[in-house]
């Protein structure tokens, strides 16, 4: 005798603090999307922040019967939620425009930078064919990196010493009020 597999998928929405309960006797349990933040109660079980990707299966020869999820960040949130009396497998990928996942072929050096005193200064120029830039503050203090903007009380800070990689095609500065040295290195296509 063959099993009928039931399966069943549920959009919901949720209000600022609300909550959802699910009576569905089911073996496993999919969150396909979260929009919001969220935590569930399933079965017994203690409470949980529910994540997009989560496929829970239930022990063998046992089912779940109900599923609870609370809104708890008090503002709107969405759901979909999956309940199978069979096993869930979630293999949609979206993909918008081209997608390039080969490794990078080439590793260039960058002639080093001197930061001026005070002064936002251009790490790397904007680069459409960049894939990474890394950089290394030598500058003996603290300094700063963002775009050509950055300042004293702005942008993201590198300690001396430290590496920072970033995957940009954007250009960089840097900013030190007592200056000194940079190094760098792009990879490129």
């Amino acid at each position: 005798m063959s099993k009928s597999i039931i399966y069943r998928e549920f959009p919901i929405s949720f209000t600022a603090n609300g909550t959802h309960t699910i009576n569905m006797l089911a073996e496993t349990l999919a969150i396909i999307e979260v929009t919001g933040s969220l935590e569930m109660v399933l079965g017994q079980n203690p409470r949980t922040h529910v994540r997009a990707g989560m496929i829970i299966d239930a022990a063998k020869f046992e089912n779940f019967k109900q599923v609870q999820f609370f809104e708890t960040q008090g503002a709107p949130a969405s759901i979909i939620v999956s309940l199978s009396n069979g096993g869930i497998q979630d293999n949609r990928l979206a993909v918008s425009g081209a997608l390039d996942i080969s490794k990078s072929s080439t590793i260039d050096p960058i002639p080093d930078i001197t930061l001026a005193a005070g002064v936002a200064t251009q790490i790397a120029p904007a680069d459409a064919n960049r894939r990474e830039l890394a950089f290394t503050n030598r500058t003996g203090a603290d300094m700063r990196y963002a775009d050509a903007g950055v300042l004293v009380n702005s942008g993201d800070i590198l300690e001396d010493g430290q590496k920072m990689i970033l995957e940009t095609t954007a250009a960089v500065f840097g900013f030190s009020t007592s200056g000194g040295l940079v190094t760098a290195t792009t990879t490129g296509g």
